[in-house]
């Protein structure tokens, strides 16, 4: 099961008597700018740690991207407990002009949990087509459709996963301002079917004085399939 992780607002190095702070940018710079961003806490319960990177960059006609996120948290109890997650991501695209940009990439995701290893215990590779289209500089789609290859528990499966996301980003259509995003997910893997599907956005008016109305919609729905170790009675 994929887990989703958040970016951290804050650096804290916990040494022995004190914490020394450095402010992180916002999720969305994280995003698109070049940059190594580290998270560590340790107190007298667990002890965390979150690291990313963000790499970006042209060369020549192709875009270059590699991100990756790892969490492991140990928690501090008369037994240690490790929980791990780490995603890689790497996109190779051509660009083609400034709307559109087609390439490859793939995804690596582990996650695993001894405390409830049963269950927790995934990895998955998802190799993808990967194609990125922007009409207005407001306004882009990205496609990834390819094949995955998923283990849980032991547990084998692999099929085809097809992902679409949507960002509109500070549209103004006749004082009007619209943000929203779309999230499609597909997969139709050998014994599992999961799906999401999820569309919100915001629109918002400023009248004549001091009067402004925001409106929010959204609208989700998803399944995913896992496994479950059956009891030792059965």
């Amino acid at each position: 099961m994929k887990i989703l992780l958040y970016l951290i607002l804050f650096v804290n190095v916990s040494l022995t008597t004190g914490f020394s702070q450095v402010l992180i940018p916002p999720a969305d710079t994280l995003e698109i700018s070049n940059n190594i961003k580290t998270d560590f806490n340790n107190d007298i319960n667990a002890s965390n740690l979150f690291n990313y990177i963000n790499y970006n960059n042209y060369i020549s006609n192709f875009r270059v991207e590699f991100k990756n996120r790892y969490n492991s948290n140990v928690s501090k109890l008369s037994q240690k407990f490790f929980r791990d997650y780490n995603e890689s991501n790497f996109n190779f695209n051509y660009v083609i002009n400034k709307n559109f940009e087609t390439g490859a990439g793939v995804i690596y995701n582990l996650f695993s949990d001894d405390r409830n290893i049963g269950i927790n215990k995934n990895s998955n590779i998802f190799i993808f087509s990967n194609s990125v289209y922007k009409p207005i500089s407001e306004l882009d789609f990205n496609l990834k459709s390819g094949v995955i290859f998923d283990d849980q528990i032991g547990e084998r499966n692999s099929g085809f996963k097809s992902i679409l996301n949507s960002n509109l980003n500070n549209l103004v259509l006749d004082d009007y301002i619209s943000n929203g995003k779309l999230n499609l997910m597909f997969e139709n893997l050998t014994q599992k079917l999961n799906y999401n599907a999820e569309i919100n956005g915001e629109i918002f008016k400023q009248f004549e004085g001091f009067a402004e109305n925001t409106g929010y919609f959204k609208v989700y729905t998803r399944r995913g399939d896992l496994y479950f170790p059956s009891t030792s009675d059965i």
